[in-house]
């Protein structure tokens, strides 16, 4: 985790350890029991949301390099997703998630609406797949906080116009050296 928190100035570096997370958490099964209340089920979250936490950072300060971003992008959705329907835990995983996402601020849901909107194709599904998670996250825990900040930066009519254009972007996304969550987005249509 230090390496993944203190590499993103070495590309080569971050982009293997990014891979390496996102393995790993495409990897597990959020349903298992791996999450129960306990001493491993508490070091398992925990870790897990550090990386949560480190990937927010990396979507902010990236910038244009598109790979490494999706990466974070891919991480980002497969904990928010996997926290939703973890079940059996107490919902402070969730709340711990969206005070997170507000603490990040204003500017961590403008560079996700950004890439949503007028991003690479990879970080455009990415940054939509996040958009949607935080959402369902919030939704969850009858936070309106998501709803609020999309309203504020006007993008529910950005979405709908984003929207338009994803089959597009799915076909430009290479679905063999796309993650797993691309390529069962393209597989479903």
């Amino acid at each position: 985790m230090p390496r993944t928190e203190s590499g993103l100035e070495a590309v080569s570096e971050a982009l293997e350890l990014a891979r390496l997370a996102k393995a790993l958490i495409f990897s597990l099964d959020f349903g298992s029991d791996s999450f129960k209340q306990g001493d491993i089920g508490d070091l398992v979250s925990d870790r897990l949301f550090h990386l949560f936490q480190v990937s927010l950072r990396a979507i902010i300060t990236l910038g244009a390099n598109v790979e490494l971003k999706a990466l974070y992008y891919d991480i980002s959705y497969r904990y928010l997703s996997g926290m939703s329907d973890v079940s059996g835990i107490s919902g402070i995983h969730r709340r711990h998630s969206i005070q997170t996402i507000k603490t990040a601020g204003e500017r961590f849901i403008e560079v996700v609406c950004d890439d949503a909107h007028a991003g690479e194709p990879v970080c455009r599904i990415a940054a939509l797949l996040v958009l949607g998670a935080l959402v369902k996250m919030g939704r969850q825990e009858n936070s309106k906080y998501m709803i609020e900040a999309l309203a504020r930066l006007n993008f529910i009519g950005i979405l709908v116009d984003t929207i338009q254009h994803i089959s597009t972007d799915l076909r430009e996304t290479s679905v063999e050296g796309s993650s797993p969550t691309l390529s069962a987005v393209a597989a479903s249509r």
